[in-house]
């Protein structure tokens, strides 16, 4: 009863914190992609793909983005029955269990990802499920609990692959710790392989749904060698953040040293302090369980090191804070374990001394109870107020009008940074805003499989047929010039491919083919003001109150555009409102090197040396990187004699910095 009564609570405040629309990263595109009953991105998430287009057909009531949540709200609320469940089992401790679980469940990455639609709650409960189950098994050695884990294994591989490094450690230490019981299964090899294919059965989900060529179709999967590469993760990297990230030794350093900084943050020294005694307890008493966390606990670190998650900004810290949600389960259990070793210890020691201890050992299970009850007040109040501030939270779907504003009527569009791209996902496809506009994504049109996705879902845009194959550069020229005039063709950058010209349009830029074909330079300044002037301010949402790790980078999303304004400001020699928009851009987002250096030129090509020093000196409280500071002082050591004596300590940094890191400064 106490466990279904904790999750049930955790149930009740998840439910009611659920997130009315979406969240930054992926979820935008998760939603879109499982209502559309498509393919999201590799590995493409079949399992969470079916289970969510159910969910938000079915369910009669709210937003399409809320019910997609209640995947992420009652996954993660039964994570921590399980959670329960598992210490228990190895403590028989209900006090230990509660505590471990509880503090699960309060966790600022667990109760924000079971707020809003995502992976990571069904993530948890899986792996939680996974690890009771096989500790069940090797505790009763009841192979129906292997057959039952078999089919778990296959299942929880069609959501995320991450459970790969829980089942290697799974085989790891029955290979070493139990190999007797490993071979009493031989008989029934052929009925644990059905069971493990039943469960990852449910890929083919993804073929199916991409022979119709659906309005998300990652790598196209209803071919073999799209369906090989969804599955590999061919596009990204296996157990990679992306392709080209985090490759140096000192990045994926920082990776870990980030992990151990936020564990630190969220759980305290207390239940870090619990976590050790609980593994050393292990060690003593249950030798097998030890050895099982302590390969999964490296395993996991190891995952840190290898993914290369890039930490140099607040949304890339959001992205891998993420993925603590798992290691902080076995934090969180073992510190269940550590409160039992505590208590232990102390029956013991009560036991043995009881004529000199005139305190009652229920007094200190009390106490033990109030500590850990004030440690979850604590966090429920640091918490709660600044995730509350999400649920009625539109910010992303407000990016998306803005940036639908910027489109005019029967555009093409193309968007290729995450943030824009899954906020116009839910928009274009959920909320079906703006159904005049094509949009498509320009890089997709290397894949052999997309020009026939776009015939199958915008037959009015022209789709070139060229007689030999041409590199991506060529072709997205022709496409670009079969479309255009009939279209407006709008991206939200410029495409270097292309050797034409974009112009600046509110969050885009708009393609002419020519100089003759832009329009006169006063009325493209004109426009853009106006459009501006309609757009959202981003603080007015949550990030006004909190700025959530992922949401910020909407701030930056904005900053960027307003520099790009800024610069065709400058172009035309409009010096007042180029200024104007430096400071908006750095208001948004002051944490960001690309808002201060064209501001600096600008102050010192008017000859406004002091303030471009305020301003350097501005830029050094908020940057974090020394390469940039020391490269905001050295442009301005460069361009103004008048402060060179006081900038000399800068210029001397900046030379020996240029020494170390870089090629010899001649």
């Amino acid at each position: 009863m106490l466990p279904f009564l904790i999750s049930l609570g955790f149930s009740i405040l998840y439910v009611s914190m659920q997130t009315v629309s979406i969240w930054a990263g992926d979820s935008g595109k998760l939603v879109a992609a499982a209502y559309t009953w498509s393919i999201a991105h590799p590995p493409g998430y079949p399992f969470y793909m079916l289970l969510g287009g159910i969910l938000t057909h079915t369910v009669p009531f709210h937003t399409v983005a809320w019910r997609m949540g209640l995947l992420s709200s009652l996954s993660m609320a039964l994570s921590v029955y399980i959670l329960w469940k598992t210490i228990f089992f190895i403590t028989k401790s209900k006090m230990s269990a509660s505590i471990g679980s509880i503090l699960y469940g309060l966790l600022y990455p667990v109760w924000l990802y079971a707020m809003v639609p995502e992976v990571f709650g069904l993530f948890s409960l899986f792996s939680l499920l996974i690890v009771y189950v096989f500790l069940r098994y090797v505790e009763t050695k009841k192979r129906q609990w292997f057959f039952l884990l078999a089919f778990l294994s296959g299942l929880s591989l069609t959501h995320h692959h991450l459970i790969i490094l829980l089942l290697l450690s799974i085989g790891i230490t029955l290979f070493f710790q139990k190999k007797s019981l490993v071979l009493s299964l031989k008989p029934y090899v052929l009925t644990i392989l059905a069971l493990f294919f039943f469960g990852f059965s449910f890929y083919l989900y993804a073929p199916i749904v991409s022979s119709r060529y659906p309005p998300f179709d990652w790598e196209h999967p209803a071919s073999p060698i799209g369906f090989f590469r969804l599955i590999t993760r061919a596009s990204f990297g296996t157990f990679k953040a992306s392709y080209g990230t985090g490759q140096s030794f000192l990045d994926r350093g920082l990776n870990l040293l980030t992990f151990f900084q936020y564990t630190l943050k969220d759980l305290g020294i207390i239940s870090i302090g619990l976590f050790f005694i609980g593994l050393y307890g292990l060690g003593k008493k249950k030798r097998f369980i030890f050895f099982f966390f302590s390969v999964y606990v490296t395993l996991l670190l190891f995952f840190f090191f290898y993914a290369g998650f890039p930490v140099n900004s607040d949304f890339s810290l959001g992205t891998i804070e993420r993925f603590f949600i798992v290691p902080y389960q076995t934090i969180a259990l073992l510190t269940g374990v550590g409160v039992w070793c505590v208590l232990s210890f102390l029956k013991t020691l009560w036991k043995n001394h009881t004529p000199e201890l005139h305190v009652p050992f229920w007094i200190i299970q009390v106490l033990i109870v109030s500590v850990a009850g004030t440690f979850f007040i604590r966090q429920f109040r640091i918490n709660y107020p600044k995730l509350i501030l999400l649920t009625n939270d539109r910010t992303l779907e407000k990016l998306a009008d803005d940036i639908f504003t910027s489109v005019p009527q029967g555009g093409i569009l193309n968007l290729q940074d995450d943030t824009s791209a899954f906020a116009v996902d839910y928009s274009y496809y959920v909320l079906k805003k703006r159904q005049d506009i094509r949009y498509m994504s320009f890089p997709m049109l290397q894949f052999s499989y997309y020009p026939s996705w776009m015939r199958h879902n915008f037959p009015d845009v022209r789709i070139p047929e060229t007689p030999t194959k041409l590199v991506y550069k060529e072709y997205l020229q022709k496409f670009l010039r079969a479309n255009y005039p009939d279209r407006p063709l709008l991206s939200e950058r410029v495409d270097v491919s292309v050797p034409e010209h974009w112009v600046p349009r509110g969050l885009l830029v708009m393609y002419y083919p020519t100089l003759s074909d832009i329009p006169d330079r006063g009325q493209i300044l004109e426009k853009n003001v106006a459009l501006w002037q309609r757009f959202q301010d981003p603080f007015q949402g949550s990030l006004g109150t909190y700025k959530h790790l992922m949401m910020t980078d909407v701030l930056r999303y904005y900053a960027d555009k307003r520099l790009t304004l800024a610069q065709a400001f400058l172009l035309y020699g409009k010096m007042d409102q180029a200024e104007r928009e430096m400071n908006e851009a750095i208001r948004l987002y002051p944490n960001r090197s690309e808002v201060y250096f064209p501001f600096i030129n600008l102050l010192v090509e008017q000859k406004k040396c002091e303030e471009a020093y305020e301003m350097a000196q501005k830029a050094e409280r908020h940057i974090m990187q020394t390469k940039d500071v020391v490269g905001l002082y050295h442009a301005l050591y460069e361009k103004c004699r008048a402060l060179q004596d006081r900038l000399r300590l800068q210029e001397e940094a900046y030379q020996d910095f240029m020494r170390k890191f870089s090629k010899p400064i001649e």
